[in-house]
């Protein structure tokens, strides 16, 4: 099991140690904060068009045999938009040095 720590605590004793973390500008770090919303944005498509094709898929399972067309129809789209906007949040994730979280993709 691989946990993944986005923040740690250690002892700092400036007499002794350097603060080596990289410092950001104002630009810099304005931008990130717009590369995470954007990816917050991508997770949050992917996990809408999971949860539909999921509800859909139920509904497929349950509905009457006249229905199941519509259905299935219905099932296939949400399947494949969700499918797009994962591969555009990797692309995009991908091209801003950003971590994919697949933790918050899954519904």
């Amino acid at each position: 099991m691989r946990l993944d720590y986005r923040h740690f605590f250690i002892p700092f004793d400036p007499e002794t140690m350097e603060n080596n973390l990289e410092k950001y500008g104002l630009e810099e770090n304005k931008k990130m904060y717009e590369n995470h919303q954007k990816q917050r944005f991508f997770e949050r498509n992917v996990r809408k068009y999971k949860k539909l094709a999921k509800l859909t898929k139920t509904a497929l399972q349950k509905a009457r045999t006249h229905e199941k067309p519509s259905f299935n129809r219905k099932y296939i789209h949400y399947k494949q938009l969700a499918t797009k906007w994962n591969k555009e949040y990797q692309k995009f994730s991908k091209q801003n040095n950003l971590r994919v979280q697949i933790d918050r993709l899954k519904i």
